[in-house]
């Protein structure tokens, strides 16, 4: 808990009590909310990138001037 002391006193929080608990389960649901808003957007880029390609891909595979020579 010295870590939580020294948070505590740099930003002028109460170290113990129920107004400490407030704070820290407000900075916890901030950093746990980034998280999750971070997966989500990492997510969404890469079914992005992958559907991107398979419509490149199908628009090869259907149109004559940009087949593959057989």
């Amino acid at each position: 808990m010295w870590l939580a002391a020294i948070v505590a006193q740099v930003a002028d929080l109460p170290e113990a009590g129920g107004g400490g608990w407030f704070y820290w389960l407000i900075g916890a649901g901030v950093i746990l909310g980034l998280w999750f808003l971070i997966a989500r957007t990492r997510r969404k880029s890469y079914r992005a990138y992958w559907e991107r390609k398979r419509r490149e891909e199908e628009m090869r595979a259907n149109d004559p001037d940009m087949a593959r020579p057989d």
